[in-house]
């Protein structure tokens, strides 16, 4: 499913793209600056090379982020 550009709240990015990588930008963060609380999705691992997300990151054009992160990698945490 490509990005069609509209703002979403973080909870629907998860539901409309999960277990993926997305590239984030127009980012609005939560109340305490750690959290997105909702972001234009410009691109997903399922459209764009992760590896270019990576890349448009390091430059600054996006922000990166893995959708279920604590769903995929429950035992992360606790390392």
């Amino acid at each position: 499913m490509k990005p069609d550009g509209k703002r979403l709240t973080w909870a629907q990015i998860v539901k409309k793209y999960p277990h993926q990588t997305v590239g984030l930008v127009d980012v609005e963060y939560g109340e305490n600056d750690a959290t997105v609380a909702s972001a234009v999705v410009k691109c997903t691992s399922k459209d764009t090379d992760p590896n270019e997300i990576f890349r448009a990151a390091l430059r600054g054009e996006l922000l990166m982020e893995y959708t279920t992160f604590d769903v995929d990698f429950p035992l992360a945490g606790a390392l």
